[in-house]
């Protein structure tokens, strides 16, 4: 039960999701949360930042997808300009939330990952779907609404045991 809440990787950022750590692993295809995991929470637009970082990842052959619980017009307006699969209101962790994208991919499971910023929700997710995990850490919290404030509070105690496992695991 521990391991549907148990990232795959966990990193300071999504700028540490480098091309080459992706081939590496054989990622040919990049799923990501918005809020909080490429921008600040419900900042409109993508930066020239994360835009130029996309940019990088599809030169290099990697496809890329947008999935968040938000509403259609919160990540069209994102998506709009990044061309790139995207889904709406999609019900992370539920078994099927992200279908729309990865199916859009035509890749097997081990060959595409999921980053976000929330165990509960997005590693969940991915687990469920059986692609990799990429939990990154928040931008900024200050805005959050009281439910996701709530449930970062019960994530913390995972992300804690996360690290030191993961610790444990680059000793060996």
């Amino acid at each position: 039960m521990m391991n549907l809440f148990m990232p795959d990787y966990m990193l300071d950022s999504v700028f540490d999701i480098t091309p080459d750590f992706l081939k590496c692993l054989d990622i040919r295809a990049v799923i990501f949360d918005i809020d909080n995991t490429l921008v600040p929470h419900n900042h409109p637009d993508p930066d020239v930042k994360i835009v130029d970082y996309l940019e990088k990842l599809k030169n290099n052959g990697i496809k890329i997808g947008i999935v968040s619980n938000n509403s259609q017009k919160r990540v069209s307006l994102f998506t709009k300009n990044l061309g790139v699969s995207y889904s709406y209101k999609s019900g992370k962790p539920k078994k099927g939330s992200l279908d729309a994208v990865s199916g859009s991919f035509m890749l097997e499971p081990s060959h595409i990952a999921l980053v976000g910023d929330q165990i509960f929700t997005d590693i969940l997710a991915a687990k469920r779907e059986g692609i990799i995990s990429i939990l990154v850490s928040p931008i900024d919290i200050s805005k959050e609404n009281l439910f996701i404030r709530l449930k970062r509070f019960f994530e913390r105690p995972l992300i804690s045991a996360c690290r030191k496992k993961m610790s444990l695991k680059s000793k060996i």
